[in-house]
Order: C-alpha cells, then sequence, then structure tokens
C-alpha cells in the first residue's frame, strides 16, 4: 500500500508541475505576444506620426505654392493690366493721331457694324463650321471667302455683341461738331437686314443714333447756354422710286408739288420741305414717330420689314453768341440708306422689283461718286441720283461725313457682306478736305423766338411774305405756288416752312430767322 501511496503521489506532482509549467510556458508566450502588440502599436504610431508629418509637410508645401502661385497671378495680371493699359493708352494716342490725320484730309471715317446671328441662322449654321465673319481687333475684321481669309481694316469695328451706347460714343463727337457750326454727315450702308435702321432709330428701350444725336445736342446747349443759344429746327424725307417725299406731310400720300434738291448759296436744300423747330427729348420722340409711320417698308425674302427708301433726317443748327460773337450754323444729316440687295434672292417682283432696281440704282450712284472723288476726278456724277445730288455738299464739299457700314455674320450672306466692306473700304480713301466752319462775319441782330405764340419784347417786327401765295425761293425772289401757303427756304438754302410749324420762319437779307405769320 505505500507504494502505491508513493506511486499516486508521483503522479499527482507531475501532472501539478506539468500544469505549471505550462501555465508557465503560456504567460510567457502571452507576454511576448503583449509586448509585441505594444511594439506593433507604437511602430504603427510612429509610422501614423510619420504620415501625419509628410502631411503636414505636403499641405505646408502646397500652401507655399499656392501662395507663390498667387503672387505669380497678382503679378502677371497686374503685369497684363499694365500691358493692357499700355496697349489701350498706344492705340487711344494712334487713333487720336489718326482721327486729327482724317481731320486735316477731310477722309470719310467708317464704322464696321456686325449684327447678331438670328435665331433661323443659327438653326442653319454648322455649330463646327468657323464664323464667317469674325472680328480680329476693334480696327479690323475677317470674312471667309472661297479662296481664304480676307481682311479688312476701318477706323472702328463692333461685333455682334456690342450694343448701340458704345457705336453712339464713336460718333457723338461729330454730332458736337454740328453745334460747331460744322454739316456732318452720318449714314448707315449695308444690305437689307444687316441691322441699319436698328442702328439709325433703334427700339424705345434702346434708341439708335438718331435720337441720341438730338439728346447730346439738347445737352451740350444746355450746358453752353451761358454764352450760346441754340436753336434746332428738323426736317425728315425719303427718297422712293428716285421721288422725295416730305414724311411731315403725310410721305407719298401727300398732295401738291413736287419735291427736288436745289443748290442754294449754303448748300444742297429741297425747296417746300417742312421744318419743325425741335426743343426737347419729347419733341423728338413725336416727330420721329410721325416720320417713321409714312415710310415705306414691306417684306421681301431677304426681310420683312425692309425699308425701300433713303430716309433722310436733317438737323438744322443756328447758334447766336450772348458775348457778341459771331453766330454759326451747322447742319446734321442723319440718313437711313434702303438696303443693298440682289433681286434674285430678295424674290422681289411687280412694285417691290421696281423699287430694288431703283435702290440699287441710287446705291451704284453713290459708289461711282466714291470712286470718283477717291480718284479725284475732276468730274463727280453727283446729279445721276436724287441721294448723291442731296448729299452733294456732305460728301463733296468741306463737310464731316462718317459712314456707318452694317453686315450680316451669315454664311448666306458673305457675298452680299463682302460687297458691303469693299464699298466702305473705297469709301475711307476718300478725302473730302479741311471741313469748314460756317460762321457769320458779323454778329447778328437778337433772333426772333416765340413765347405762347407771341414775339418776345425787343425783338423787330416781322417781314410778312409778298402775298399770301407766295414764297422765296432760294435766292429771295417771290415764286407762286398752287400749293398751300408756305415759306421756302432761306438765303441760307434751308428747307420750307409750313405754319403748322412750332416756330415758323423765313429769312430776311441778313438771312436771321423771321416769322411768318
Amino acid at each position: 500500500g505505500e507504494g502505491a501511496l508513493l506511486a499516486m503521489k508521483n503522479d499527482i506532482f507531475t501532472d501539478q508541475m506539468a500544469k505549471q509549467m505550462t501555465r508557465m510556458v503560456r504567460d510567457k508566450e502571452v507576454l511576448a505576444i503583449n509586448k509585441a502588440k505594444g511594439e506593433g502599436a507604437l511602430q504603427v504610431e510612429a509610422a501614423k506620426q510619420k504620415v501625419r508629418d509628410a502631411q503636414d509637410q505636403v499641405e505646408a508645401m502646397q500652401d507655399k505654392c499656392d501662395q507663390q502661385l498667387h503672387i505669380m497671378e497678382l503679378e502677371s495680371q497686374g503685369q497684363i493690366r499694365h500691358f493692357k493699359s499700355k496697349w489701350q493708352e498706344e492705340f487711344d494716342k494712334r487713333k487720336k493721331l489718326h482721327n486729327q490725320l482724317s481731320e486735316l484730309r477731310g477722309s470719310i471715317r467708317v464704322i464696321c457694324r456686325i449684327r447678331p446671328l438670328l435665331p433661323k441662322e443659327v438653326t442653319q449654321m454648322d455649330a463646327n463650321a468657323p464664323h464667317p465673319v469674325r472680328v480680329v481687333t476693334e480696327e479690323s475684321l475677317r470674312i471667309a471667302m472661297e479662296k481664304g481669309e480676307r481682311e479688312f481694316e476701318f477706323d472702328r469695328v463692333f461685333g455682334p455683341k456690342e450694343g448701340q451706347e458704345p457705336v453712339f460714343t464713336e460718333v457723338a463727337s461729330l454730332v458736337t461738331s454740328a453745334l460747331d457750326g460744322y454739316n456732318v454727315c452720318i449714314m448707315a450702308y449695308g444690305q437689307t437686314g444687316s441691322g441699319k435702321t436698328h442702328t439709325m432709330e433703334g427700339p424705345e428701350s434702346d434708341p439708335g443714333v438718331n435720337t441720341r444725336a438730338l439728346a447730346e445736342l439738347f445737352k451740350l446747349s444746355t450746358e453752353r447756354v451761358e454764352e450760346w443759344q441754340y436753336t434746332f429746327n428738323a426736317s425728315v424725307l425719303e427718297i422712293y422710286n428716285e421721288q422725295i417725299y416730305d414724311l411731315l406731310s403725310g410721305g407719298r400720300e401727300q398732295d401738291g408739288d413736287k419735291l427736288d434738291v436745289k443748290q442754294g448759296p449754303e448748300g444742297m436744300h429741297v425747296p417746300g420741305l417742312k421744318l419743325e423747330e425741335v426743343r426737347s427729348i419729347d419733341d423728338v420722340a413725336n416727330f420721329m414717330k410721325r416720320g417713321k409711320q409714312s415710310r415705306s417698308t414691306f417684306a421681301t425674302n431677304m426681310n420683312e420689314h425692309s425699308s425701300r427708301s433713303h430716309l433722310v433726317l436733317s438737323v438744322y443748327v443756328q447758334a447766336t453768341s450772348k458775348t457778341g460773337a459771331p453766330s454759326m450754323r451747322g447742319k446734321l444729316h442723319l440718313i437711313d440708306l434702303a438696303g443693298s440687295e440682289r433681286v434674285g434672292r430678295s424674290g422681289a417682283q411687280g412694285d417691290r422689283l421696281k423699287e430694288a432696281q431703283s435702290i440699287n440704282k441710287s446705291l451704284s450712284a453713290m459708289g461711282d461718286v466714291i470712286q470718283a472723288l477717291q480718284q479725284k476726278n475732276a468730274h463727280i456724277p453727283y446729279r445721276n441720283s436724287k441721294l448723291t445730288r442731296l448729299l452733294e455738299d456732305s460728301l463733296g464739299g468741306q463737310a464731316k461725313c462718317v459712314l456707318v457700314v452694317n453686315c450680316s455674320p451669315a454664311a448666306e450672306n458673305v457675298p452680299e457682306t463682302k460687297c458691303s466692306l469693299e464699298f466702305a473700304s473705297r469709301a475711307r480713301k476718300v478725302e473730302l478736305g479741311k471741313a469748314r466752319q460756317h460762321v457769320d462775319s458779323a454778329p447778328p441782330s437778337p433772333a426772333l423766338s416765340i413765347s405762347n405764340g407771341m414775339v418776345r419784347p425787343g425783338s423787330a417786327p416781322p417781314r410778312p411774305p409778298t402775298t399770301p401765295a407766295a414764297r422765296a425761293t432760294p435766292h429771295g425772289t417771290p415764286e407762286h405756288s398752287n400749293s398751300r401757303t408756305s415759306v421756302s427756304g432761306s438765303a441760307r438754302g434751308t428747307p420750307t416752312l409750313t405754319p403748322e410749324t412750332s416756330a415758323t420762319r423765313v429769312a430776311g437779307k441778313s438771312g436771321l430767322p423771321r416769322v411768318a405769320h
């Protein structure tokens, strides 16, 4: 029995020892594992820290680069602005010198305006195709043709996105010249549907050259009120099928003798043409509305409301000095020419065909005049059309003239656009001679004015016409007429004034305005 107990004891001891040893080994392994975990965690944390440090370094470098790029961008923008400013400064200097040279030469200034594409033209155009008419700089544009591109240069080029204001700004100085005693002519040329009427008339919300020009005259006359008293009289006529119609007297519905262009001591004029005084922008709006209602417009294949006549709005300026200086007189022609077009494209038939042929004939006559002026021929064919005859003292006289050539950017109109640009290029080469200021040799006596239908005190009594039915010719001799009572142009060649005008006058020997009763 004692041996068995010893054997059991040995067995128990062995099991306990084995368990204990197993536990010790396990604890040792656990400690090793925990140690390894701790070291691994430290290594991971160290690696994470390195990553964070690297990220911080990258962000710092990025910030530094961004700051440097921003500084460089600001510097480059500053340089760009500087060079742009320098370029604009040089451009303005060159333009000023060019204008001064043009002023000395009396060159016709030419402005080109490209209208926007119409919705139907956008849908017909290939989206990937280049635009056939492109503005290159403020003074040049290119037109794509079958044999390649061709570049044209003008005094100013306006793209499709530029509005009415910058166009008028370009011609505003010439409007001012009318106040200073010069004859000025601004006319819009181009094919049917190229935007001529929009440029000259424009909508009420965005008026064109006509309204802005008269508003500028009123504005400047107010600024000069301390030294000058201005009187503005205006007429509006159309030349339709080589006939002149007074749009203030009903246009083609008017009665009486046919109107014609005559030459007087002070230039071209139309005896019998109604003249009205305009004193405010409201008078101008009413004046233009009446004239526009009488103008001839009909639909063609190229334009739903095509202007079938040349429209001439004329403003006569009389400046009387309040300081004893000689008085001045200027004349401003604002002309919306009828659209040039090929008869085949316009679909003209019957009366429309006759109109188109008449329009093209008069524009061709203007082209002949431009060519003769450019070549400085001894004979200039002004008498070939009523239009060129009326503009004789504006195209060939000592006047200031601006031609606004309007162009369509559509590919289908490239041939017409090319013709318009070539015409404008020829016009730009014409030298009219230095413009002459119209100044009276001696200060005039105070001009008459009407207030509430009465002549103001201190003015001389008016001189009535010879007979109720008589009217004065441009040379001052009476001429009887079967039409309604009217008093024709003065010795200056101003148009007729009728009793319906707000201030009616007839010129006396001195050429000063007088009131007719």
